[in-house]
């Protein structure tokens, strides 16, 4: 009898741990669905008055006339900004979540990749204002008669990716920072080997233009240098 007892109480507190445990992870579940559903209601208002504030400064609108609306590969400024003002606000709400059901590993990860965003912006508004930059620079050319625009156009576009790309990588992946002196070694490479061929090629332009310049007058004033000429033979004669 004392054993079956004991076995009992100690089936008991089982149940009672059971109990306590199932409720804790459905309590749990309560708490970050009710911060979820107040975070996406957050982000909605947030997104709303952001997109209404765009619109009213015809952000969008200044965009597409100068013909710069793929400029980020499809995607808008609204979409991109309201898609991180989302994100951020649904993570900062989860990690409130976290914090109250006390799931500290949980929490620590979620304001580490809170605090991380702000890098992460940082590297996206250089990408974007570089992207620009190309995409007007190309726009400019095109609209140009410029031989092979096309071509010159596309080769911009891709120098100032690769730049862009040089300079976000640091900001959107921190860790990166010592492993792109390789990049940016090559990126001095190219432009020294750039502007040693202008150069050459602008001291030939010019030698050319010079010689062009020299045969030009004198065959314009061939018969000034043959009169100095017979004149000097002359007097060397006297």
């Amino acid at each position: 009898m004392v054993n079956l007892s004991i076995l009992a109480g100690e089936l008991s507190k089982l149940f009672a741990t059971m109990i306590g445990q199932v409720l804790s992870a459905i309590i749990a579940v309560i708490v970050v669905l009710v911060f979820l559903a107040i975070g996406y209601i957050v982000a909605k208002i947030v997104n709303w008055i952001v997109k209404y504030f765009l619109v009213n400064i015809k952000l969008e609108d200044e965009i597409k006339k100068r013909n710069l609306q793929n400029a980020l590969l499809g995607f808008s400024i609204t979409q991109i900004v309201t898609t991180i003002l989302s994100v951020y606000i649904l993570f900062a709400f989860l990690g409130g979540a976290a914090d109250v059901i006390n799931i500290n590993f949980f929490t620590n990860l979620i304001y580490s990749f809170l605090n991380y965003i702000p890098s992460l912006v940082q590297g996206l508004i250089v990408i974007a204002a570089i992207l620009f930059i190309a995409a007007y620079i190309d726009n400019t050319i095109n609209k140009g008669e410029i031989i092979l625009s096309r071509q010159i156009g596309l080769g911009i576009k891709v120098f100032l990716a690769y730049v862009s790309l040089i300079i976000a990588l640091p900001l959107i992946l921190p860790g990166v920072g010592e492993k792109i002196t390789v990049l940016e070694r090559l990126l001095e490479l190219f432009i020294s080997a750039l502007i040693i061929m202008v150069g050459l090629g602008g001291g030939l332009a010019i030698g050319l233009g010079v010689k062009d310049s020299i045969a030009r007058a004198a065959d314009k004033h061939q018969g000034m240098f043959d009169s100095l000429f017979s004149k000097l033979e002359r007097r060397r004669s006297l």
